[in-house]
């Protein structure tokens, strides 16, 4: 309860994203300023808890980056 979910999202997914009621902010992770705008938020974005599900390395890398005090992928 009370918490916000920032979901970073790639293509098309954003939009439909936009629609999940649980979801505070969906960061559209497409072109060159999404993806610096994302990389920016991660940076000063006081996550506790990363939840990658794609398994990437870009994902590894912005979970990483994020400070996030618990990271969880695969």
């Amino acid at each position: 309860p009370g918490a916000e979910i920032d979901l970073v999202v790639d293509g098309p997914c954003a939009d439909l994203a936009g629609c999940l009621p649980m979801v505070s902010q969906v960061l559209p992770y497409r072109g060159l300023w999404g993806r610096l705008a994302v990389w920016a938020r991660a940076a000063v974005g006081g996550w506790d808890h990363c939840l990658d599900l794609t398994g990437s390395d870009r994902a590894a890398w912005l979970s990483g980056w994020s400070g996030a005090r618990v990271r969880v992928g695969y």
